[in-house]
């Protein structure tokens, strides 16, 4: 009677850890992807300046890097 609800149970705690797992390291990978497309984008937009710059040519410069 006992196994009969432990297993039930023991495999509901493994069946929660791995989903739990697979949540972290996609959000470690989506993570990643969003730092290397900022820096990306930052390699773009050094030498741009408001002031003296276009920026609609900047951001322009900017898109076209990411969609690359």
């Amino acid at each position: 009677m006992l196994s009969a609800i432990l297993i039930p149970l023991v495999l509901l705690v493994g069946v929660i850890s791995v989903d739990i797992g697979n949540w972290w390291v996609h959000s470690k990978r989506l993570q990643t992807l969003v730092d290397a497309g900022a820096f990306a984008g930052a390699t773009k937009f050094v030498g741009c300046s408001f002031q003296f710059g276009d920026p609609d040519a900047a951001n322009l410069a900017i898109r076209a890097a990411a969609l690359e």
